[in-house]
């Protein structure tokens, strides 16, 4: 009888080749927001940490690459409103991303440092 330690290794290795892990690890570290697209961000976000899970050693890693990947214009507003969870960061980026379009202080173009 296989373990699941073993049997979650032998699918890792089949299915999940370190190159990828790698490609996949590199894209979650450097994504950003494009413009003003902050769904599309997020969506990919959610998506890159439930594929690598053991990428992101705690919840407190987790916010500090989601909010490091946000426009600057609004990355320290994020940051200053100390949001607990994803979903609570994401409403957060939203509804100031929101507001800097409105105000149209919002640059189109990547603004990341």
């Amino acid at each position: 009888m296989i373990t699941w330690t073993e049997l979650k290794r032998l699918l890792t290795n089949k299915y999940c080749p370190r190159n990828e892990v790698k490609k996949m690890k590199d894209e979650f570290y450097n994504l950003t927001v494009k413009g003003n697209d902050l769904k599309t961000y997020v969506r990919r976000f959610q998506e890159l940490a439930v594929l690598c899970p053991n990428m992101i050693p705690n919840t407190e890693k987790l916010m500090e690459v989601f909010i490091g990947g946000l426009p600057q214009s609004i990355e320290g507003s994020v940051t200053a409103s100390r949001p607990q969870t994803l979903e609570e960061a994401t409403n957060i980026a939203q509804r100031l991303m929101d507001q800097a379009i409105k105000r149209g202080s919002m640059q189109i173009t990547n603004d990341h440092k």
